[in-house]
């Protein structure tokens, strides 16, 4: 084998390996990608049932506590007038504060 064809042989074989190791770290990068597109999916859907369950449990307990002192919204009219009274006490405060 002359000079040349040997350095050439040997550019080749260097070329060839890294190459390789590349092609090897692009599989795995794909496989680990793969696995995380799995599981987020899986977190995904377990998220979207989990909505379903707590909207069908809030539907069921707004439902079913429209005569306890809450609004059927939702709302509780003493929780919001103790927040409008506590926004009041605040209101004459700022005022005292500011004569």
């Amino acid at each position: 084998m002359t000079r040349t064809a040997a350095f050439t042989h040997c550019c080749l074989q260097a070329k060839l390996e890294d190459l390789e190791k590349e092609l090897v770290e692009t599989n795995n990068n794909m496989e680990r990608l793969q696995r995380s597109h799995a599981e987020l999916n899986e977190m995904q859907l377990v998220l979207e049932n989990a909505g379903k369950f707590f909207d069908a449990r809030t539907s069921a307990r707004l439902a079913s506590s429209a005569d306890d002192g809450f609004g059927g919204d939702g709302s509780s009219p003493l929780l919001e007038a103790a927040v409008r009274q506590s926004k009041g006490c605040l209101t004459a405060h700022h005022r005292r504060l500011q004569q």
